[in-house]
């Protein structure tokens, strides 16, 4: 509003006005996405709170000047300017707290305060742990080990980068401890998946991009991925599943099943099915309500009402297969709850051969599901046999040890038979580089087992263009390579995938000596099955196929020119 003279008769207006103007921003004013015709604001994760607390606190304790509040740049890439609260300083400890804001997604965690209390240490190196309200493993199988606390590793990571760049910024050479904590978190904790987990004493500090998306469904598939993983690791081969609150009583009043290994999958019965089969496990018993599992008769794999709700139309087409007439399935159709519909079908005496039929459909669909994963790599088998294909690349999200990840490589190869399985390390996959590669590929100890070598995951993973790195590898274990380059900076580590789909150079236009690599490769006696160029850039593309292919194809040719020209005659 510029100057205004504070005897105006307006002053009173622009004084509100200006006050309004000063509300502190975020940075996230401007992220929402559209759900039912309504706009619903991001968030920021516990992860983020706690690193940005760290950061006004190591600030505050090296600079002896008071913050209100500091700039964080999160995973995601987005750069968040956080308020600090209940500021408290000493001599040699600072603490001080931000605020969570769930934007509009239902978090129970929304409107706490995460705070970071930091102190020097007489010891080098920075040291982070979970103080009141941030929970403790208890049970091994997830990412910290048993005793430590629940601040997952991305979260972790940011942490420990503010402190160390706040160090580093006041030539700060000494010790620091952070403590991280949540005052509310200990009656929270015992709402969440915590429990379940073998998470005492509050909530889990969380976040792999550091923001909160509204409703988002990614974040609760994966709280069920983790409890997979954990149940799985400690040796339960068979899972036992409850996608709901009534399915979990039952279990509990009326089974004798132990019903501390149950798992909550919600609605996500579909990406229970997959992420079971990608696990390995033998098989699930799922105990749930009919009112949601009822659906699963129609192939609706995600049981929420706001995807599919058509439980009255299952359970009358159903009772139409055994004898219904259209009057009963008429009454069926107008029932409200499962509960109707099931007397209905009592009174007509068809109860029974209708669930009969509808637990054989819902089995088949499940089978169609959990069979779907095997039915593509038999199809991709057969694609190589039609096109005289001899070689079948893949790669591994997950995270195992080296001795199952070699179990399941060594299956897949017995499977594939004559075709060559070449094993891709990606730095933000379960084979990050090629020492694990190699391991995996080693201990299957299968012929056709063979590693491929990518310039841009190669220098992604941190490696040196150098011979040292496959010095144990024998060169005939190396089945092929793909040349392309990289961009100096890259994307944070939770969204490098997304450079790898999208952001890659044309050979020997970036940092990544693509020269050199293929240099080394050559050196090393490598006789590749394939060279190939995979430049997948979005820019590149969006100036047209001809200019990508000539680009392209000229700085590949440049590069194989200068120190490979054996490979272009």
């Amino acid at each position: 509003m510029g100057r205004h003279n504070s005897g105006s008769p307006h002053s009173g207006f622009l004084i509100a006005l200006e006050a309004r103007n000063m509300e502190h921003k975020t940075g996230l004013e401007d992220y929402y996405v559209i759900r039912g015709q309504k706009k619903m604001r991001f968030g920021y994760t516990t992860g983020s709170c706690a690193a940005a607390a760290c950061k006004g606190a190591c600030l505050m304790l090296l600079g002896k000047e008071k913050l209100t509040s500091v700039p964080l740049m999160t995973p995601k890439g987005i750069l968040l300017d956080l308020e600090l609260h209940d500021i408290q300083i000493s001599e040699n400890q600072v603490t001080c707290a931000v605020r969570k804001d769930a934007g509009d997604d239902p978090d129970t965690t929304n409107g706490i305060l995460v705070y970071a209390t930091v102190w020097k240490t007489d010891t080098a190196g920075i040291v982070i742990d979970g103080g009141v309200g941030v929970g403790r493993v208890t049970r091994p199988g997830l990412s910290q080990k048993v005793g430590e606390a629940a601040i997952n590793p991305v979260p972790r990571a940011m942490i420990l980068r503010e402190a160390e760049e706040a160090a580093v910024s006041h030539d700060y050479e000494g010790g620091l401890k952070v403590v991280i904590s949540v005052p509310e978190g200990v009656e929270i904790g015992k709402k969440t998946f915590n429990p379940r987990l073998g998470i005492t004493g509050g909530i889990s500090i969380l976040g792999t991009s550091g923001i909160v998306e509204p409703m988002s469904e990614k974040a609760l598939v994966e709280s069920i991925h983790v409890e997979m993983k954990q149940h799985f690791t400690q040796g339960e081969k068979y899972l036992l599943v409850t996608p709901g609150n009534y399915g979990a009583d039952y279990l509990r009043e009326h089974m004798t099943l132990p019903f501390e290994r149950n798992i909550k999958c919600s609605n996500y019965v579909g990406e229970t099915i997959d992420m079971a089969v990608d696990m390995g496990v033998k098989g699930i018993l799922f105990v749930a309500h009919i009112g949601k599992f009822v659906k699963v008769a129609a192939g609706i794999m995600n049981t929420h009402s706001h995807s599919a709700d058509a439980r009255m139309e299952v359970l009358a087409a159903n009772a139409l297969r055994v004898g219904a007439d259209g009057d009963t399935a008429r009454g069926i159709l107008n029932c409200n709850t499962t509960d109707e519909a099931l007397d209905i079908l009592h009174e007509k005496g068809l109860l029974e051969p209708a669930m009969q039929e509808i637990m054989e459909r819902i089995q088949f669909y499940l089978d169609h599901r959990s069979y779907e994963q095997k039915y593509k790599e038999q199809l991709c088998f057969h694609m190589c046999e039609l096109f005289d294909v001899k070689q079948i690349n893949c790669g591994l999200m997950e995270n195992y040890s080296v001795e199952y990840t070699a179990q399941k490589l060594r299956e897949l190869c017995q499977r594939a038979g004559k075709y060559i399985i070449g094993v891709e390390p990606m730095p933000y996959s379960g084979i990050p580089d090629m020492k694990k590669g190699w391991a995996v590929v080693k201990a299957a100890d299968c012929e056709n087992a063979k590693l491929i070598m990518d310039t841009w995951h190669w220098v992604r993973a941190n490696q040196p263009v150098d011979l040292s790195v496959i010095e144990d590898i024998p060169a005939d274990k190396i089945v092929s390579i793909q040349i392309n380059d990289v961009w100096e900076r890259p994307y944070a580590t939770t969204i490098l995938r997304d450079e790898s789909m999208h952001d890659r150079l044309a050979p020997g236009t970036g940092i990544g000596c693509t020269a050199a690599f293929v240099k080394m490769v050559k050196e090393k006696g490598i006789k590749p099955n394939a060279i190939g160029v995979e430049v997948i850039s979005d820019a590149i593309l969006a100036k047209g196929l001809e200019y990508a292919a000539n680009h392209t194809y000229e700085n590949t040719k440049k590069v194989l020119e200068e120190v490979w020209p054996e490979v272009l005659q």
